[in-house]
């Protein structure tokens, strides 16, 4: 009788965390980015853009060559309110 028990209790707890890990991978998705590249008439200054569509977020890396600077921003385009 405690066998029997004792491999309901085994069935339902590998049941349970089999939900719960088929869960957290449906959550999750790929990050999709699509990049662009935009520069100066000199070329000196480069701006790489970065959109990610999972996250809906927007990230401008600014590369100035001349003078050795590095800059980067990230812009949300989620919006502010729920419907």
């Amino acid at each position: 009788m405690w066998k029997k028990i004792a491999i309901v209790q085994l069935i339902a707890i590998v049941a349970i965390i089999a939900f719960l890990a088929g869960k957290e991978a449906r959550g999750l998705s790929p990050t999709t980015a699509t990049e662009f590249v935009t520069w100066n008439q000199q070329g000196d200054v480069v701006h790489i853009w970065s959109y990610y569509s999972d996250k809906k977020l927007w990230t401008v890396t600014r590369l100035d060559f001349a003078s050795a600077a590095y800059l980067e921003k990230e812009i949300s385009v989620k919006p502010s309110f729920k419907y």
